[in-house]
Order: C-alpha cells, then structure tokens, then sequence
C-alpha cells in the first residue's frame, strides 16, 4: 500500500511517459529509466507525485510518487533513472478528455516533442487532476447488517418493473455516488412516478468537450451515464425487454473512450449477456463490461440511500 505525503507542500509533479507493454516492467523494477534526455531526472525528489502516461495511445493509466532520486545504472539500457513506485488503473484516463484544464499543456510549445524525452514538470494541481480523474468514486461500504436490511428493502418493494424505472433508480444511484447523471436524449420526457427523468439527471446536456467527435452521436442514445469531472466514468444500458445484444453494440462503440460499461437488466438475462461477451468483437475489450441485476440495483441503492443518511446524521 503506498504512503504519501501531503501533495499540497509538494513544489514539483512529474509525468513519466513510456510504451504501454512496458510500464508493467517500470513497476515490477520499481524504477524508471530513459536515455540521453536525462537532465530533469535531477530535479527529481523522493517524495514527489508522479503520474504515468502512455506513448501513442495518449492517456494516463497510472499515478504514484518518486521514492528515490537520480542515480545512473550501468546495467540498465536506460541507464539514467529514478526509484518510484506506481498504481497502475484499470480504466485509463485519455489526454483530450482533461486537456482543456491542465495547465501543462499550455505551458509546452509542443507536447509531443517535450513527451518524447520521456519525463516531464508538470503543476501539481495537474498532478491533483489526473489522480482525481483516475481514481475511481470512494463506494459506501457496509457491514452485512446493513446488506441483508437493503435486500429486505428490494424484496419488500416488489423488484424494477419498467425501463424507466430501472433509469431512475441509476440516475437517483449516480447522484448518490457524487457522480454527475446524464439520461439518453430519448427517454428526457419519460417518467417515473410522476417526475420526468430529466429533473432527476444532475446535467441537462451531455459534456462534449472529452468526447470525441465520432461517436458523439452514439453516445448520446446511451441510456444512463455517470460522468466524473466531466468524463464519462460508466456507460450504462438498460436491457428491460430489449435484445442485450443491442445494448452491447452500443456500448463497444466506444471503445476508444477507454470507459467502463454496465449492462443492467433482469436477472434472466445475465446467461446471455456472459455468452454474448465472449464472443466477437466484445471478447476484445471484455473486462470492460459488466452485467448487474435489477436486484443488485435496488440493494445498492437501498445501501447507498442509508449511507448518505447516516453521514449526514454523523457529519452534520
């Protein structure tokens, strides 16, 4: 588990650049090495926030801190190195998605040259960002009590029975969550329990800034999503009476934003949606999909609901 210091009385943050296939090594080694362009590595302190980025696919998929300063490896191929270590993420963060607010981009003439020497400053309100950006939303936690009272909760409620409920309960879930909530253009007049969807979604349009524009118009038609600083963290469909196979579809068509995807529906139809993905193209990006019932829904968001109550009881 890794320590760190308060980042606030920090002066410098570092961006190391290298491939995708050889950041794991970066990690095992606990270092990180480059070759000629080794100046900066100098400045470079233990103690000092760091985040890892990746060449050509240009995201951020990892963050950390310098544990040791510059000393040169004769052993090494890139001798001139730094002692760090790294928390690699699951879910990458793409460059275009945040680059509007980091204030290192505009400080470099060209980016792609000052990354090609593989370190780079950056502020660290930048380094705040990025961690903020891949660091999935603290999820409440609790003891079983409190699990067992929510699923008398879904039981005793009679279980999701509509489409538009299922998004209202997704919708009231992200806001709970912290997560901004977006409903699909085409369900915004819909209603739940006389209070149209739209009034429930925290953001009346979809951010656009970190989609690329290609796949705006897709994104658009997905049922529920939960954004974080303006990036959307989940995609998620609600398969009620509707082909899973549709919903998949949609989903694998934004692939490129390096998100994560949710399928939620009734429980019968969670064989089909682990036969489904199996299969081309989802077997490519399948740890990016997950399946949850209409009961894991309505637990949760009987869990979350007396969370939030209770830290508003305790904190005030």
């Amino acid at each position: 588990m890794m320590n760190y210091k308060n980042t606030s009385t920090s002066e410098h943050a570092w961006l190391f650049a290298s491939y995708r296939d050889r950041w794991q090594g970066v990690i095992d080694r606990g270092s990180f090495g480059v070759g000629k362009h080794y100046a900066f590595l100098k400045e470079v302190q233990p103690g000092d926030p760091c985040v890892a980025y990746v060449y050509g696919e240009e995201v951020f998929t990892g963050w950390g801190r310098v544990t040791g300063g510059y000393y040169p490896d004769e052993i090494e191929k890139y001798r001139h190195r730094v002692k760090l270590e790294m928390k690699l993420v699951k879910n990458d963060v793409p460059l275009h998605s945040i680059r509007g607010r980091l204030q290192f981009v505009k400080n470099v003439p060209s980016l792609g040259r000052a990354l090609q020497k593989g370190v780079l400053e950056i502020p660290v309100s930048d380094y705040q960002l990025i961690k903020e950006a891949l660091e999935p939303p603290p999820m409440p936690t609790r003891l079983q009590p409190l699990m067992q009272e929510g699923h008398e909760k879904a039981t005793r409620n009679g279980g999701i029975e509509s489409h538009a409920e299922a998004e209202a309960d997704l919708l009231e879930l992200g806001n709970l969550l912290g997560f901004d909530t977006y409903i699909t253009a085409d369900d915004r007049n819909k209603e739940f329990r006389g209070k149209l969807l739209s009034k429930t979604a925290t953001l009346q349009e979809m951010p656009e800034d970190c989609i690329p524009p290609g796949i705006k118009d897709t994104v658009r038609h997905i049922d529920v999503i939960w954004f974080q600083n303006k990036f959307p963290r989940y995609c998620i469909e609600v398969e009620h009476s509707t082909d899973i196979t549709h919903g998949l579809l949609r989903l694998y068509r934004l692939k490129e934003l390096k998100t994560s995807f949710m399928v939620v529906a009734p429980i019968g139809a969670q064989d089909k949606f682990e036969r489904e993905v199996k299969k081309a193209p989802f077997d490519s990006i399948r740890d990016s999909f997950r399946f949850n019932s209409y009961d894991d829904l309505t637990r949760f968001l009987a869990v979350a609901r007396e969370f939030v109550g209770e830290k508003q009881n305790f904190l005030g």
